[in-house]
């Protein structure tokens, strides 16, 4: 499975472009609406290649690409993007990026090309790296490894191996086995090679003999390897007196991170699976009213949230457990002494050695700002859908037209709400991408639009797909108007 991340300022873009990547079961595929979360989901794992936006705020794709290269990060790197002007892309392949290709056009065309990319540009860098990763992995080991013929003789021995032994790797590319184990005479050694042969490994202990003279006990495990008739031993040998134990040390990482976090100056909470705020420092204990006596004493998510709130967080919570990054969301938590806390929420899954675990950034909002946006939100006769990867806010009318209670509309996609067809027969992933590509370019685009109800039935209505931003997070709002609905259908 060839893991990618997506880069791309345009979030309500990223879930189609998932959809269709992950679509051949070859690729995972992760998203991110900036490099700055990009480099944040990078400093928890790796990518087998990233796909990246040229045009986005903050840092480009072009600067972004740049980082990673002055760091040292050679990960596949593809632009994707809109912007196709010539000095755009050699700007971009001399920045080090694997390809470049523009957005626009039949989407089946363009992803199938992506995807042909992205296992290209893979394929080529394993077999770039390969080599070099093997010999280092093997020159830099702790263990002793040695290659020999069938005759004994030594054909590579490793830095490791030349150290503990005291040879230099010349020196020793001139002796056999037998110069370095005295139990293995000619006889014994061509048993062992008869064994490899057969069962291709053989594992056991003996005394190796130094240059010096001196000898040590060993533990070594044989390999057989046969390329055009040719055999050759990978022996790997460990000196039983230096082994170092590792299993007892114990190097706090968790309490560090707790002290680093600490003296964050924005609040920052870490919770466990079930809601438990496990861990809290001084901004959150001060914006929520709570000592650090009060938290040892046991404080969950439900006492911290507004009930209206609480599923959208439990949501937010569950699918964090799962690894997934949910975008920035506006929520209101509820402080000591009863009053009302607006905030912007960030998730960020965590974990150590047994628990799965979850760090919450919360971004204090202005009360009456955050009022206002509801109330007109909430109010429209129109029915309303905030959107990221997924809907974030919907209100009462959007409920009413879809049949979805709120708490069951809120975390899912267009996509889940569609039939899989569109009247005119295209396929709903493929129209909702042309559709939002419009929209971002345009900065507005109305269409007729198929949804499947919660009952099962199928909705038409007219929707119209906007570019909005609430502080610096970019959002797409839907807005639709029912027209009349049809057959049912199985509810998905």
């Amino acid at each position: 499975m060839i893991t990618v991340l997506f880069v791309d300022d345009e979030p309500a873009l990223l879930d189609v472009s998932r959809i269709y990547l992950e679509r051949s079961g070859e690729l995972k595929v992760d998203t991110c609406c900036s490099a700055g979360e990009a480099l944040e989901l990078m400093n928890e794992r790796s990518y087998d290649a990233i796909v990246c936006d040229y045009e986005m705020p903050g840092m480009d794709g072009i600067a972004f690409l740049r980082h990673l290269r002055l760091v040292g990060d050679t990960t596949p790197f593809i632009i994707f993007t809109g912007r196709g002007r010539e000095h755009v892309v050699i700007d971009a392949l001399n920045s080090g990026a694997d390809f470049y290709l523009q957005k626009g056009g039949d989407p089946r065309s363009q992803f199938t090309e992506l995807i042909h990319k992205i296992k290209q540009a893979v394929i080529r860098k394993k077999a770039e790296i390969s080599l070099q990763i093997t010999r280092y992995s093997v020159e830099r080991a702790t263990e002793q490894i040695f290659w020999l013929d069938t005759r004994g003789r030594f054909i590579y021995a490793n830095e490791a191996a030349c150290t503990t032994l005291g040879y230099g790797s010349d020196e020793l590319l001139l002796l056999t086995m037998a110069d370095i184990d005295r139990k293995m005479d000619r006889e014994a050694w061509s048993l062992l090679v008869e064994e490899l042969r057969q069962k291709k490994e053989s594992m056991g202990s003996s005394r190796h003999t130094r240059k010096d003279g001196t000898e040590f006990p060993v533990e070594i495990t044989f390999n057989y390897f046969e390329s055009q008739g040719r055999g050759v031993i990978f022996a790997y040998s460990r000196d039983i007196h230096t082994w170092a134990e590792s299993c007892g040390v114990s190097v706090e990482i968790r309490e560090r991170c707790r002290e680093i976090t600490g003296l964050m100056p924005g609040p920052f909470m870490i919770l466990t699976s079930d809601g438990r705020v496990e861990f809290s420092n001084r901004a959150a204990l001060s914006l929520l009213g709570y000592s650090e006596e009060g938290l040892a004493t046991g404080l969950y998510l439900q006492d911290i949230t507004e009930p209206a709130e609480l599923p959208m967080m439990m949501e937010i919570l569950a699918r964090a457990v799962k690894g997934e990054i949910a975008p920035p969301a506006p929520t209101a938590f509820i402080h000591k002494n009863g009053s009302r806390l607006p905030v912007l929420i960030s998730v960020l899954p965590q974990s150590d050695s047994q628990n799965v675990l979850v760090g919450i950034f919360i971004t204090p909002q202005k009360e009456g700002r955050l009022d206002r946006y509801r109330i007109l939100f909430e109010e429209s006769l129109e029915g309303m859908m905030l959107v990221s990867d997924r809907i974030v806010e919907c209100n009462r009318e959007a409920c009413e037209i879809l049949g979805y209670p709120k708490d069951e509309l809120r975390g899912r996609t267009i996509l889940h709400l569609s039939p899989p067809y569109q009247p005119d027969g295209t396929e709903s992933s493929i129209a909702l991408f042309e559709h939002l590509q419009s929209a971002t370019s345009v900065n507005s685009q109305s269409f007729a639009w198929h949804f499947r109800r919660w009952d099962g039935s199928i909705c038409r209505v007219r929707m119209t797909l906007k570019p909005i931003y609430i502080g610096e997070r970019k959002f797409m709002l839907a807005n639709i108007v029912a027209g009349e609905k049809t057959q049912a259908g199985p509810k998905t």
